[in-house]
């Protein structure tokens, strides 16, 4: 038998579309009037977890019950109170709260974006940014 070579070709439209979609998030994030900060992917993958986990132990999100037991942490404290942040997953709201970021890998995810100290936190699968890149953005619903 001989063995079969397949060469694989990089995809030049791919690259240049994820770095035109970063260049609108960063953009975005700089006209915002809130505190931003935005986690890569570099980030993302020093700590293989979950990103629940990464929020919890390397951002300045305050992690909170939001009310009487339950053993999940899906409020964020703010102004003295706990509050439950929105959540956004590929441009779409996460109804189920910071609780649809357990077992998320971080391995998955390209990028975090933390608005306001939590208020808002908003997460980009790497499938988003590949499918993402090479059509435009004004298909997704952004607030």
């Amino acid at each position: 038998m001989r063995p079969l070579l397949i060469e694989l070709q990089p995809k030049p439209v791919v690259l240049e579309g994820i770095k035109v979609l970063a260049d609108r998030f960063r953009r975005r994030r700089m006209a915002n009037s809130m505190v931003v900060q935005a986690y890569g992917s570099r980030e993302l993958r020093a700590m293989p977890s979950d990103v629940l986990d990464f929020l919890r132990h390397h951002s300045f999100v305050h992690l909170t019950h939001c009310g009487l037991g339950g053993p999940f942490y899906n409020c964020i404290w703010s102004r003295g109170r706990p509050v439950k942040p929105q959540i956004w997953v590929d441009e779409f709201p996460a109804f189920g709260g910071l609780d649809d970021l357990v077992g998320l890998p971080t391995s998955m995810v390209y990028l975090v974006e933390v608005y306001g100290y939590g208020s808002q936190i908003r997460v980009y699968t790497n499938d988003f940014m590949r499918y993402a890149a090479p059509h435009p953005l004004t298909s997704f619903v952004a607030p």
